[in-house]
């Protein structure tokens, strides 16, 4: 009976309950405070911002993008103007040389020879027989033309001459100078490129000094050989005097001397009826140790340093009149090897250079014929080489220099012969290929 009054009871407190929280107005109680105080805190004056802190240290950097696609081509530039024209190549119409007269004399050019300035240009000095000594300063490259200044030295009389080009960049030229039976060894030097400008003076005037050859040293001063055999050491840029030394005896018709790879002086010369060298012991070449090379008589020497370090030189073999070139198998030539590269009375006047392909190329004349010829040598002992005629008219290529010009190609000073007039005239030829060969074409 009472379980039954208690559950009617229960249930009419839990219904007053339910309609009690059903009219209770919303904003009453615990969150009518909340918003009371946040308006109270809406109310209040802010105060003023705090220092900013310390700034964070830079993150790294992020990958690069990809490159954008490139802009569109500026419009094109005025042209330049016009470089001048460069030297002829070879090609079906043109030989493998080219000819050109640089000077009608009249009389006999002789004992010329050529070096390349510091312009890059040729300078030549030759003897003309009735006027004195003279010189050309080549106009291009190729030497079609060229600059003939008077005289530097006037008057008959004077022998053969050598050029080369000065540590100042002027030539200095050893030659065999006026006075009487005693032949001194005078020098030139040149006051500009084009020598048109010299000043002269004797470097030894006690000697017949036959056959002058003159280099510069690793000094950077002149040293010539002749006869004797003598050298002389230049005590200036411009010679103005040396100091002289007897490195051989008796007689000694022809020298020619160069700097080996050692920076001293290397001498090849003809004695009696043989072949020589001497190697200098010293810059100034006071002392030398001599070394003979080929023991028959001998005219025209000519010595120049192969790119294997060791001497090449050319010479006539009197006794059989063929061309001959003897190779060093050392930088002091006291071994050599002999090779005949061309025969029957060729190569009295003979000149060696080394060309850009590195092998000796021999310019020289065939008596026989009088033809200008050429010798080009197939390996670097020069063992054999081919030969070619350069120029060939009656009693031409007499007194032949060869040197290798800016292009790398052989430039050769000669007395020539006009094939109408007979009159002789110094004349140049410009090889086209390494090889001076005709119609030579690369396939």
């Amino acid at each position: 009976m009472p379980r039954r009054v208690g559950r009617p009871i229960a249930t009419a407190v839990l219904a007053a309950l339910a309609v009690a929280l059903v009219m209770t107005p919303l904003g009453t109680g615990a969150g009518a405070s909340r918003t009371k105080i946040e308006s109270a805190s809406k109310q209040t004056v802010r105060g003023p911002r705090g220092p900013r802190g310390p700034r964070g240290r830079r993150g790294p950097r992020g990958h690069r993008g990809f490159l954008g696609a490139p802009g569109a081509t500026g419009p094109r530039g005025p042209q330049g103007a016009q470089g001048p024209a460069g030297p002829q190549g070879v090609g079906l119409g043109r030989p493998g040389f080219s000819l050109a007269t640089l000077f009608a004399v009249g009389d006999t050019p002789d004992a010329t020879s050529v070096a390349i300035g510091t312009d890059g240009l040729g300078l030549i000095s030759w003897r003309q027989t009735t006027a004195g000594l003279r010189v050309a300063h080549c106009s291009n490259l190729a030497c079609s033309s060229a600059t003939t200044p008077p005289p530097i030295v006037s008057g008959p009389g004077l022998g053969s001459s050598s050029i080369a080009i000065g540590s100042d960049g002027f030539g200095l030229i050893a030659f065999v100078g006026p006075g009487g039976n005693r032949h001194p060894l005078s020098v030139v030097h040149c006051g500009n490129l084009a020598c048109s400008t010299s000043v002269s003076g004797f470097v030894d005037s006690d000697q017949l000094a036959f056959g002058p050859s003159i280099t510069i040293g690793s000094d950077g001063l002149g040293l010539i050989s002749y006869s004797g055999l003598k050298v002389a050491h230049c005590s200036d840029v411009a010679c103005s005097s040396a100091t002289t030394a007897v490195l051989d005896s008796g007689s000694v018709p022809s020298t020619s001397i160069t700097v080996g790879v050692d920076g001293l002086g290397l001498v090849g010369y003809a004695s009696t009826g043989e072949l020589k060298v001497a190697h200098c012991s010293n810059v100034v070449c006071s002392s030398a140790a001599t070394a003979t090379i080929d023991s028959v008589p001998v005219a025209g020497t000519s010595i120049a340093v192969g790119s294997d370090g060791f001497g090449l030189i050319s010479y006539q073999d009197e006794s059989t009149e063929d061309l001959k070139v003897a190779h060093c198998t050392n930088v002091v030539c006291s071994a050599s090897e002999v090779a005949t590269l061309d025969a029957g009375d060729v190569g009295r006047f003979s000149s060696v250079t080394i060309g850009a392909d590195g092998l000796g190329l021999i310019s020289y004349q065939d008596s026989t014929s009088g033809n200008l010829k050429v010798a080009h040598c197939r390996d670097l002992s020069c063992s054999s080489a081919a030969t070619v005629v350069v120029a060939s008219a009656s009693s031409a290529g007499a007194y032949p220099s060869a040197t290798i010009g800016l292009d790398g190609l052989p430039l050769i000073s000669y007395q020539g012969v006009d094939a109408t007039t007979g009159e002789v005239e110094l004349r140049v030829a410009h090889c086209s290929n390494v090889f001076c060969i005709p119609y030579f074409r690369r396939r």
